[in-house]
Parts: structure tokens; C-alpha cells; sequence
């Protein structure tokens, strides 16, 4: 009891934001687990949101499964109605579903069979965690290699708008074209270096708002966007589609690039850059000789030691220190030190 009131105490106070109220934001379990089913398969929409929680942002695949995991599974058959299925948490570890009934129940969620059609945003993400979840092997494999069997948000806004660079993000996207504000994992977690949404309880009624709203916006959003494309004559189904399958293709390659020793792509970085300094040295030696006056900047001279700081710059040499660092530091230092010099900077 004491340990539970610290535990209350020391959470941030989380309000639900207003336009919740008017939904059904709901903690998956195990008795309404097939209830969420098959609500997703007749989905008026015959489309419905899929969002999952995880324990970071780590999709690399070693050994059949990603290197993060999936905390949690969120299903939205409508905008206003989202469910959270916790299936690895560490805290209230009590409420997680376990896989063998969760990837069950997303088999017959996500089989071919199926109408109705998952909505992603970021599909790359998501499906990469589903296929590769180290328990069902390759769920919903059939369904992504389909490619008209499911959604993704963030490509519709790119063909949409290829040259906007920004603003699509799921929280961006919600505001800006639902009027819905969101939770931000941050309010969540104002302390915590990792963001594991793992070290949650599930039970804890604003990491329920906060998850399941992710799936019943994702939604939301693709039906702003997809009858925006389908409405708009220089749009077609096919390059919709072709995009879709240039994911799929994307993660394989992602899935089966090789990886390469840290350490030794490190020391040819630091060889590289080295060898840049040296170079750049010789031309402002050149260019000086040329002009007959010093045009090396003051912060080459303190690299060099030519010049003194407060530190001691060994130019490659500094253990710890990037060449970026150094260089940032160096210029710090011949602006704060030698302030009167007007020697133009390359």
C-alpha cells in the first residue's frame, strides 16, 4: 500500500486532453481482446488504426526478432475509439497479454482473408516489429507483401506534398487536421533519459490516453488524407501502390545490410580527418606565401599550436574529443582569446 501511494506521488499529473471525452479510450485485456477483433474486421471504414508501443527505436533484425520489443499493441476500429493492449511491460507486468493469445488474435486480425485494412503511420516502423516480434513468425508477412492490404498516412502526405519537408508527424498531423491535441511521451516520462515506454503501468490511466490515442488519430488522419488523394485528378492508385511496395523493398534492405566493425570505421574517420587538416594547413601556408601576409585563422593556429588556449590541443590527438568538438572548442577559444584579430576565417 505504501509503496503504491510513493509510486501515485511521484507520477506527473497528466490531464486527459478535452476532445477525449467524447471517446472510448480503453485498456486491452483479455476478455475483450476478441471483442477489439472483431470490431477491427467490420470497421465502417473497412479500414482501422494500428499503432504499437515499443521499447525504443532499435528495428534492426538479429536472430528473428527486432532488436527493441514491442511493449504494447493499440487498435482503433473508429477515431473515437481506441483500445491498448500491453503485452511487455515492466511495471503492472500483471496486465500484459501474453503472445501466444495477442499474436493469435492479430493472425486472424491481419490474415488476407480479412476486408478491413490496418492504417499505419510510418508503416516501415510498425510492420518491421510485427513480422520480426520473436514469438508469431512473420505475422502479418502476407498481408505487407500484399501491398494494397494496409495503409500508411505518412506516405499519403508525402504524395500529397512531396516538397513540404516537415510537418508530418502523427501529433503535427492531429492537431493540424483533426483539432486533437496530444499527449506527448515526454509528459509521461519527464525524467527518463530512455523514453521505455515499458517502465510504465499499463493500468496508470494516461499511458492508456496516450497509446491508444495514437491508433484512433493515425485513423482519423488517413481518412482526411486518402479521400484528399482519391479526390485529387492527378493522384492515382497505382503510384499509391508503387510506393507501398518501395517500403517493403526498403525494409529488406535495411533488414539484410551489413554491418560494419565500429571501431575500425572510427579509426578511418579519425585518418580521414586528419588527413583534411593537414591539407587545409598546406593550402593557408600556400595562400599565405602567395598573399605574403597570415591568412590562417586563428582557430588553425590554436589547433596547431602556433597559438595558446586554456586548453592544450593536440589537433587528432584528444582523447575523447570529436574533430568537430575540437574545432568548436578551438573557435570558442580564439574568439574569446584574441577578440582585436581580424584574420578572415576559411
Amino acid at each position: 500500500m505504501f509503496t503504491e501511494m510513493m509510486e501515485t506521488l511521484r507520477r506527473p499529473d497528466v490531464k486527459p486532453k478535452l476532445w477525449m471525452a467524447d471517446c472510448e479510450l480503453i485498456l486491452g485485456t483479455k476478455e475483450n481482446l476478441d471483442q477489439c477483433i472483431d470490431e477491427c474486421i467490420n470497421a465502417p471504414l473497412k479500414a482501422y488504426g494500428l499503432d504499437l508501443e515499443t521499447t525504443g527505436l532499435d528495428q534492426r533484425v538479429f536472430d528473428g526478432r527486432t532488436r527493441d520489443t514491442i511493449v504494447g499493441v493499440c487498435l482503433a476500429p473508429t477515431k473515437d475509439k481506441g483500445y491498448y493492449f500491453p503485452v511487455g511491460h515492466q511495471e503492472g507486468a500483471e496486465h500484459n497479454i501474453p503472445w501466444r493469445i495477442m499474436g493469435t488474435a492479430l493472425e486472424r486480425l491481419l490474415d488476407l482473408s480479412v476486408e478491413s485494412s490496418p492504417v499505419f503511420h510510418n508503416a516501415g516502423f510498425d510492420q518491421e516489429f510485427l513480422e520480426f516480434n520473436g514469438f508469431k513468425e512473420r505475422l502479418g508477412e502476407a498481408r505487407w507483401d500484399s501491398r494494397k492490404g494496409w495503409h500508411d498516412t505518412l506516405i499519403l502526405r508525402y504524395l500529397l506534398n512531396p516538397r513540404d519537408k516537415g510537418g508530418r508527424g502523427l501529433k503535427h498531423l492531429s492537431n493540424v487536421l483533426l483539432g486533437r491535441e496530444m499527449i506527448e511521451l515526454g509528459d509521461l516520462m519527464p525524467n527518463a533519459p530512455d523514453k521505455n515506454y515499458s517502465k510504465l503501468d499499463p493500468s496508470w490511466e494516461p499511458c492508456v490516453l496516450y497509446a491508444s490515442a495514437d491508433a484512433m488519430n493515425t485513423l482519423g488522419i488517413w481518412e482526411v488524407l486518402y479521400n484528399e488523394y482519391v479526390e485529387t485528378p492527378q493522384h492515382s492508385a497505382l503510384i499509391y501502390t508503387l510506393e507501398r511496395g518501395c517500403l517493403l523493398a526498403t525494409r529488406f534492405m535495411h533488414r539484410n545490410r551489413v554491418y560494419i566493425d565500429r571501431e575500425t570505421a572510427l579509426t578511418y574517420s579519425q585518418q580521414g580527418q586528419k588527413l583534411w587538416f593537414e591539407s587545409l594547413v598546406e593550402v593557408l601556408d600556400g595562400a599565405s606565401e602567395l598573399l605574403g601576409r597570415n591568412v590562417t585563422p586563428n582557430y588553425i593556429k590554436i589547433l596547431k599550436g602556433e597559438l595558446k588556449g586554456d586548453n592544450k590541443f593536440d589537433p587528432m590527438e584528444v582523447e575523447g574529443m570529436s574533430y568537430k568538438v575540437r574545432v568548436d572548442e578551438a573557435r570558442k577559444e580564439a574568439s574569446r582569446l584574441y577578440v582585436e584579430d581580424k584574420t578572415v576565417v576559411v
